[in-house]
Formats: structure tokens, sequence, C-alpha cells
């Protein structure tokens, strides 16, 4: 049995040493560590001419230059084309899906088939039949509302909260994933022109709860719309939140 016992301590000094070994220098621990991660990501797009500028990187085109396919999935044919009147769709290809557009959110995060809905596979929030794998998809957004969501963010971080503690659950929705979700016929995420999002830790107090969600809400109310544009404030719900770029006000709780 002592035998045994030595043998074991020996195992376990040797194991010990070669898993010291292994680990980063003392100067590596944490900062240089956390260096090395930064250095690797791009940094945040933090201003409406860094947006404009993703934006103008991407190829576009009009709603009668989409493939036909795309047109029948996403049931464009059937909609009114003055919605869509002077304004393109932006060509995505899979290099661009994971690239930066506003803060920390990244383009895949406005498109209908890689939204946050889409990821966690809502039962109630059928995935856009889009193919994911394609060499191409398409958005429809607002530039301005791109713009607002920047000004949420810079005010959030101005006010020294957690400006990464939201997540979009819906961005652009075609008129067919609209129509499978029950959305409002007169959505304005049809246009490109509305978010629903997620409130999370924005106060840092280790919880995400309606103190955060009021956070948000008391911006976009005071800060960024003022007497404008839609914001929807599920007050049932301890998260959700959702705003758009309409011209008239539009304010309601459920």
């Amino acid at each position: 049995m002592n035998q045994v016992r030595a043998k074991i301590l020996f195992i376990s000094l040797v194991f010990g040493a070669w898993i010291g070994g292994c680990q980063m220098p003392e100067a590596m621990d944490k900062g240089s560590r956390a260096d090395m991660d930064n250095d690797s990501d791009p940094p945040p797009i933090l201003t409406h001419d860094g947006i404009d500028s993703i934006l103008g990187q991407l190829d576009t085109l009009t709603l009668s230059e989409l493939p036909d396919e795309y047109r029948r999935i996403a049931n464009l044919d059937h909609v009114n084309p003055s919605h869509y009147r002077h304004r393109s769709f932006y060509v995505v290809r899979p290099s661009d899906r994971m690239r930066l557009i506003v803060g920390h959110f990244r383009i895949k995060d406005f498109l209908p088939d890689s939204s946050a809905a889409d990821v966690h596979g809502d039962e109630q929030n059928p995935n856009f039949s889009w193919p994911k794998d394609s060499e191409e998809t398409y958005l429809f957004i607002d530039t301005k509302l791109l713009h607002r969501l920047l000004d949420l963010i810079l005010e959030l971080r101005k006010q020294d909260y957690d400006h990464q503690a939201m997540t979009i659950y819906y961005g652009y929705r075609p008129p067919a994933h609209n129509h499978n979700i029950q959305g409002a016929k007169r959505s304005q995420h049809l246009y490109g022109k509305a978010l629903d999002m997620w409130a999370g830790d924005v106060n840092r107090d280790g919880q995400a709860n309606m103190d955060d969600k009021m956070i948000i809400l008391n911006i976009l109310e005071k800060k960024i719309f003022r007497g404008t544009g839609g914001i929807g404030r599920y007050l049932d719900d301890p998260r959700a939140i959702h705003f758009d770029t309409r011209r008239k006000k539009g304010r309601w709780n459920k």
C-alpha cells in the first residue's frame, strides 16, 4: 500500500510540474493575454461615417434586380413597390456576415436568417427559409436606423453603462418571414426601419432585469427620438425593446 501511495505521489508531482511548465508566464497571465485578444479583434464602429463607409463597400441591388428565387421565397412580389422605391438591397456575401457595422454589432445580426431569433431556434419564430450557405443574401436596412442604434451605444458609453449588454432579436424581416411570425401587416421591420432587442446587464449589477431595460428606454425617449420614431416598451417583459425610425411618434406598452 505504501508503494502505491508513493507511486501516486510521484505521478502527481511529475504531472503538476508538467502542467506548471505549460502555463503562460506570469507576465502573460492577464493583461498581456487581454491585449493579445484585443489585437485580434477589429475596433468597434463608433461613428456615423464609419457605418456609411461599411455600407458603401457592399454591392447594392434594386427590388427588380433581386434574383427571382429570392423574391419568391421572401414574398417580395406581393408588396407595394412604392415602399422600396429609391432604396436598395445590400448584397451580403459569406465573408461580409461577420463584419462589424455598428458598435460591436455585425452585419449578420440584422439579417433574417442569422438573427438571435434564428440562432436560438425559437419555435414561435420560424427561421427564414433562404439558405445560409447561399453565395449571397440581401439586407434591406435604413441607414438612419443604424445611426440611431449608434447614438444609443454612444450615450450608454457616455453614462458608463455596458453598451455591449444588448442583443438584436430582429432586424430586417422580409414579408414572408414577417407573415410567418404573425408580425404587424405594416411592420417597420418590413422596410428595414426597426429593431427588436433584448436588454442585458446594462448597469453591471449582476442581473438583467427591468432596471437595465428602463435605462435604455429612457435614453431612447429623452436622447434619441424626443417625440419622433416608434418605441415599443413591452412593460410585461423585463428585457424586450423595440424602436424604429418612422416619421410620426408611436409609443406602446404591449
